[in-house]
């Protein structure tokens, strides 16, 4: 049966104790030059490097901005560099956002033979920004779509599903009042495919 007893004890050398758990916070100095401050071995927060300023480490495609790590190439919110922002429209169809750090194309405002624009040069002209031709790696789908006299509602929520794709240039004329589509009904309004000037931080 053991006994409870006081430790013996501990003569006084003139040293402060060392920190013996390596946990930083000792106060002891082990080399015995009586500088008696030490402060173990760093009081590092989780920092990898031991330097308690919180370093970001990232993939090496990637930026930190606002203490996340990001690809600028495809971030909508960061394209590029950091808070430069692109729109992103997922519903009805899915476009603009980021590219290779570029903002990709979204369709126009829906435009109508009273707006007085011929050709889609014209219609992104008038947003603007610029029509981007169909052989441009970041090309809508189509270069317009058109959609039907009683369709104003569809073109201005830029539903492709109601619309027909108009397989046009840039220069061409927007075939306003004429029979477009499998049905051959008049067209009369269209959304053209433009650029998309990103929003400088």
């Amino acid at each position: 049966m053991g006994c409870n007893r006081d430790p013996l004890p501990q003569p006084d050398t003139g040293e402060a104790s060392p920190d013996v758990d390596g946990d930083g916070d000792g106060d002891g100095d082990v080399d015995g030059d009586g500088d008696g401050d030490g402060d173990g071995d760093g009081d590092g927060d989780g920092d990898v490097d031991g330097d308690g300023d919180g370093d970001q480490v990232c993939d090496d495609d990637e930026i930190t901005c606002d203490g996340r790590c990001v690809n600028p190439m495809f971030d909508a919110e960061n394209c590029g560099v950091c808070g430069r922002t692109c729109v992103t429209n997922l519903d009805p169809v899915i476009e603009g956002g980021c590219y290779l750090g570029e903002c990709a194309p979204l369709y126009s405002q829906c435009a109508s033979i009273q707006d007085g624009l011929s050709t889609c040069d014209e219609v992104c002209g008038a947003q603007g920004e610029a029509c981007v031709p169909q052989n441009d790696p970041l090309a809508c789908t189509d270069i317009a779509y058109g959609w039907y006299e009683d369709d104003q509602l569809s073109c201005e929520g830029n539903f492709q599903s109601d619309g027909v794709g108009q397989w046009l240039n840039c220069d061409d004329e927007l075939p306003f009042g004429q029979p477009c589509g499998p049905f051959q009904q008049t067209c009369a309004h269209f959304v053209c495919c433009c650029t998309q000037t990103a929003q400088e931080p």
